[in-house]
């Protein structure tokens, strides 16, 4: 086990790396409120000395003139990037679930329609996303059945009052990873009819016969479920990557232009401007665009705030390159 030490202590062994720390005071404060482990652990590896094949020296040492500051900027941007990344994810979350509520309950309006086996795909291979899909929606039910101790008023009062819980309310509680059961469990009609919504939606505001179907709902909603648990969860967003790439052929399609540099390398990739892309399918273009320049804002506040690595080395590490944003916008 490795041993406990002192904020003196931390401090101490980052100088003795070779990182700069003018602010004792301000350094122990940081790693006291943030903690060592998420500070410097998530963050240190773009500041760290490398040999000639790209492997991090051992012992580790800090690349010439790299301060405290740095490491502590990047964790802070790390944040920011997430918060804003969740906000627009929660918008496409609520419209995907708002869509399989409706076109469920438009095919199977009795109550507790939701929780009958019959009323989901009966392909083979479907079967464990149905039986867990039920067991999910049961379970949330279940736990707001018991009015002082139900997590939401609404479905308690529906129990109470109602007799039976609309799926319109019932999805308000569940996850995004919840939905994503969900959407493998129903048949492929209402899975049609989910897709046509999104895809509707992008040819209307891209002026486009491009068509967004079942596979690439199916894809999408997985990887947002990934990433929104990384910010949910405040796990370091900007250097994470999708364990299992996704199908680059879904998507390419989609960014086709003059001089786009979004190919399937963009899309093999998984990383965060993977995500970013994607989101194109799926978000109204107003809003879409709003995130873009967000993005680009929250990369010119941060900017200046590193010298010993540029930025732009590190958010290219997310995927970005010094081309990204006039690429999407080529592609929009």
């Amino acid at each position: 086990m490795k041993p406990f030490l002192t904020l003196a202590d931390q401090v101490a062994k980052l100088k003795s790396r070779g990182l700069i720390i003018s602010n004792e005071d301000n350094a122990k404060k940081v790693l006291a409120k943030e903690n060592y482990y998420n500070v410097i652990n998530g963050y240190k590896k773009p500041f760290l000395k490398k040999d000639l094949s790209g492997n991090i020296l051992i012992p580790e040492q800090y690349v010439e003139n790299c301060r405290f500051e740095e490491i502590h900027s990047l964790h802070n941007f790390d944040r920011d990037m997430r918060m804003l990344l969740l906000g627009f994810l929660l918008k496409f979350e609520t419209h995907f679930k708002t869509s399989c509520a409706y076109n469920f309950a438009e095919e199977y309006s009795e109550p507790y329609a939701y929780i009958n086996v019959q009323n989901y795909s009966n392909e083979r291979e479907d079967l464990t996303h149905v039986l867990n899909n039920i067991a999910a929606l049961s379970n949330e039910i279940n736990r707001n059945t018991n009015k002082h101790k139900a997590k939401s008023a609404y479905i308690s009062h529906y129990v109470e009052n109602h007799e039976s819980v609309p799926l319109w309310v019932l999805v308000n509680s569940l996850t995004i990873g919840n939905m994503s059961y969900f959407y493998s469990a129903v048949d492929s009609k209402i899975k049609g009819k989910i897709a046509r919504d999104f895809s509707s939606q992008y040819k209307n505001e891209y002026n486009t016969t491009e068509k967004i179907d079942i596979g690439e709902i199916a894809q999408i909603v997985k990887v947002v479920n990934l990433f929104r648990n990384v910010c949910a969860h405040e796990e370091v967003l900007y250097f994470f990557k999708l364990r299992k790439p996704i199908r680059a052929d879904l998507f390419t399609k989609y960014f086709v232009g003059d001089r786009i540099n979004i190919n399937k390398d963009t899309f093999n990739n998984s990383n965060l401007f993977t995500l970013i892309c994607i989101l194109k399918l799926v978000m109204p273009k107003i809003d879409y665009v709003d995130f873009i320049d967000k993005i680009d804002c929250l990369f010119k506040d941060y900017d200046e705030k590193f010298s010993a690595v540029k930025f732009s080395d590190i958010i290219l590490l997310s995927g970005f390159n010094q081309t990204w944003k006039e690429d999407i916008l080529k592609a929009i």
